[in-house]
């Protein structure tokens, strides 16, 4: 694939708004700067000095506190004093403003450093700048008469500049800047969740993007990022697959409640995004069986380390059909082609897609869920500065860094999940512990299983007070549903799903609707792509009309295509 100098684009308009982050974080700590201008101020003195400012910060008249000029640089690149000159001159004859400052992330060489050693040591001191100066451009005449063409006035405010170096590696940048918004979410008393806390640098960054995209948005009070920087966890959450930064393509099932944090810290532990120089993809497995978890704990990882990604590609990998689709898609987001192309050869779409994730810059994250070994393998990426977690119901996958087999939920984690789905106050948690408890052990503390007893009892209106008498009903019924049990799964799972299931039959006979229902649901076991969250045990009654008994008998799940048939025999 040829080099894409757009991504490079791209990439540096992404560290400019990063450091515009920065700078509007360390404005709310100082409180100095009322405003900060994306993209600089409208009323530039001439078109060419339009894209001299990348932003400024002013006070409450409109003053310029600091006018900032950022230029990103690929890995190892260097600036020298002839070019960070000509880029302070443009800066500075641009706009008035007490102060100005060139960030880069190129590497200086020598006469750079000696360059901005003397803009700081002589701050102020045009006669000695200019001599300085003089000597220091010696060997670079253009760049000296460029200076000795300055009036007076601009002189003075070459004076006032100076220049930072950034060295920080992009992953070291984006961690730095959420660990800034966590302390800020601190000490504003407002915490930054595990849930939700790294979508943060995301949604802020968006923001910034917007508004640099719309001149009348430019002005961005500090204050109002402030309070962007307190937004709430499911406002954050809303905000996946809209925002500009971080962006999820591909469907990303809900990002789950109860944080299990030691799993997630698993997973990011095996990705080791900390390693920049690390040009290899690392894979994380993420094993078990339906309903504990898998594609939820994916997500989380998402939210919670969205910032450490330019992009994250969620891929459906239960078939080759949806293999296909999902990279046709994935392919579509990375060329900028408006619908997926027509797929021909699925090689041709495989090997176009890791060439391209290959190709680009930053990090990126590909999540291939539901998959198996034998068939995802070949799909997975490579080569390239990328991460992909694998979710599966186990196997052998070959070349992986590392593994987390998924286990039920702990005690605390059940009983949160509980008190949840049932909008339990504190202190009815704390009066019915033990029936809550009981409930939750019964359920074997299986995330599915939790879900469907909650739905059950909220819909019927049972309320905590009753839950002995719901959890003795799950026992007696487990007890007559032992060979119906697919090996692994808690045999309450399945009475569970039997009781919901009765009672969505009764409701529908009782109205005449018992023959459309049971086929709505019977469609709704075959649309996998949906991602519905259910699980549906068929025990058809022998009442029931003979064109339901040719409904599938056994598990049908419709968050994966998988189905584990259970033959009953009374059916």
């Amino acid at each position: 694939m040829a080099f894409d100098g757009g991504r490079v684009a791209a990439r540096g308009f992404q560290y400019q708004y990063l450091r515009t982050v920065e700078a509007l974080l360390a404005s709310v700590r100082t409180g100095q700067a009322a405003v900060c201008r994306i993209e600089g101020p409208g009323d530039t003195v001439s078109l060419q000095h339009a894209d001299s400012v990348d932003f400024d910060l002013s006070d409450a008249d409109g003053h310029s506190l600091m006018a900032v000029q950022v230029k990103s640089a690929g890995a190892g690149r260097t600036v020298r004093a002839r070019e960070a000159v000509a880029v302070l001159v443009h800066l500075v004859t641009g706009i008035d403003a007490e102060r100005y400052q060139l960030i880069t992330s190129a590497v200086p060489d020598e006469g750079c450093l000696r360059l901005a050693e003397l803009l700081r040591r002589n701050r102020g001191d045009v006669p000695r700048i200019k001599a300085e100066l003089q000597n220091l451009l010696v060997k670079a005449p253009a760049a000296w008469g460029i200076c000795q063409a300055l009036p007076e006035e601009h002189w003075e405010r070459l004076a006032r500049s100076g220049i930072e170096f950034d060295g920080r590696s992009d992953g070291q940048l984006r961690a730095d800047l959420s660990d800034a918004l966590r302390a800020e979410r601190v000490r504003a008393g407002q915490g930054l969740s595990r849930r939700a806390g790294g979508l943060v640098l995301g949604h802020l960054v968006a923001e910034v993007m917007r508004r640099a995209a719309d001149p009348g948005l430019a002005d961005w009070d500090v204050r109002d990022f402030h309070r962007s920087v307190l937004v709430g966890d499911e406002e954050l959450i809303a905000t996946v697959g809209r925002q500009e930064f971080g962006i999820v393509y591909g469907q990303l099932p809900p990002i789950p409640e109860v944080v299990r944090a030691n799993l997630i810290d698993g997973i990011a532990e095996v990705l080791s995004p900390g390693e920049e120089d690390d040009e290899g993809v690392r894979t994380c497995v993420v094993t078990g069986l339906s309903g504990l978890g898998k594609s939820s704990l994916a997500a989380a990882h998402i939210a919670d380390q969205a910032f450490r990604y330019d992009a994250v590609f969620w891929v459906d990998a239960e078939s080759e059909e949806a293999l296909v689709a999902s990279f046709a898609r994935v392919l579509a987001h990375l060329t900028g082609s408006e619908e997926p192309a027509e797929v021909r050869d699925p090689r041709l779409v495989r090997e176009r897609v890791h060439a391209a994730l290959q190709s680009l810059p930053g990090r990126w994250l590909m999540v291939f869920d539901d998959a198996s070994a034998p068939l995802a393998s070949a799909w997975i990426p490579r080569r390239g500065r990328g991460r992909v977690i694998v979710t599966t119901l186990g196997g052998h996958w070959h070349g992986v860094q590392g593994r987390i087999d998924l286990s039920p939920m702990s005690g605390e984690e059940a009983l949160c999940l509980l008190r949840l789905r049932m909008d339990l106050s504190e202190s009815e948690v704390e009066h019915y512990a033990a029936s809550l408890s009981r409930l939750a052990q019964v359920l074997e503390y299986w995330p599915l299983a939790i879900e469907v007893a909650c739905g059950y009892l909220v819909s019927c209106g049972i309320g905590v007070d009753r839950l002995p008498v719901y959890t003795d009903t799950l026992i007696h019924r487990a007890a007559d549903d032992e060979r119906s049990v697919p090996a692994g799964y808690p045999r309450t799972l399945a009475a569970a799903v039997a009781l919901s299931t009765e009672r969505l039959i009764n409701g529908a006979r009782s109205r005449g609707l018992l023959q459309p229902t049971l086929a709505t649901v019977a469609a709704l076991c075959w649309l996998a792509p949906a991602g519905l969250q259910c699980i549906w045990r068929w025990r058809v009654p022998s009442s029931a009309p003979k064109s339901c008994h040719r409904l599938p008998v056994g598990w049908c799940s419709t968050r994966h295509r998988s189905r584990r048939y259970a033959k009953s025999s009374e059916n």
